[in-house]
Parts: structure tokens; C-alpha cells; sequence
């Protein structure tokens, strides 16, 4: 939908209304990086349309897996996922973030690209 409605303030709406935990605003530096992002992308092949991955194949994953979930996700429940990727990856290192829904990269960005950071740095050493 917001990339057929190409109003800032409709998408603005959208999220906050949908996809941030209630309470959260998008604004400011992060909001105006992802309308960059959707006036500007241009679709060069057919969007991807996420999937289930299979617990047969997540049980294959050898390497480090950082998980980020929003306490409040709305997409699905977040406490099932975390329980369901545990059992498929056991060494996974899960981080639920609070007051933080689908849109955790820009809701609480300083701590999603902490914990990215951190993740990275220790599977260096």
C-alpha cells in the first residue's frame, strides 16, 4: 500500500497505526531514511513475498544466527517464534527488544544496531 500511496503523511499513519508498538512514533532522521527508500526504489525484478521456512531446513543453519524481535510484534506472536526458532537453532542468540513491534530497526534503531554490532564483533574473535 505505501508504495502506491505516495504521501508522506499517509505512511507516516500507516506505520503508526500498524506496524510500531503503540506509543512509538516514527519521526525525525530514521522516518525520513525509509521514505527515501520507498519514493526512490526502483523495482528492477518482482518483489520477494516472505515464507515460512521450513523447520526442517532452519534445523540445518550451522552458523551464528543473531534473532531481533519486538516484544510487541503484530505479524505473528512473537513469543512462539522465539520458542520455534530455539527448537530449530539451538545456538541462536534471540534479543526481544521492548516497547518495539515490526518496525524495531527504526523504533528503537541505537539498540537494534547495537545488538547487530555486538553479535558481529564477537563471532570476529
Amino acid at each position: 500500500m505505501i508504495n502506491i500511496i505516495r504521501n508522506k503523511a499517509f505512511i507516516q499513519r500507516f506505520f503508526c497505526n500498524w506496524f510500531v508498538a503503540k506509543g512509538n512514533i516514527i519521526s525525525g532522521y530514521n522516518f525520513e531514511q525509509f521514505i527515501y527508500g520507498v519514493f526512490h526504489y526502483k523495482y528492477n525484478t518482482k518483489p520477494v513475498i516472505p515464507a515460512v521456512i521450513p523447520k526442517e531446513k532452519l534445523k540445518t543453519i550451522k552458523v551464528p544466527v543473531l534473532m531481533l524481535m519486538g516484544e510487541e510484534e503484530i505479524i505473528y506472536n512473537p513469543m512462539k517464534a522465539v520458542a520455534s526458532a530455539k527448537e530449530c537453532i539451538p545456538h541462536i542468540d534471540v534479543k526481544m527488544i521492548a516497547n518495539a513491534s515490526h518496525c524495531l530497526f527504526i523504533e528503537k534503531a541505537e539498540q537494534v544496531n547495537q545488538y547487530m554490532v555486538n553479535f558481529l564483533s564477537d563471532q570476529e574473535n
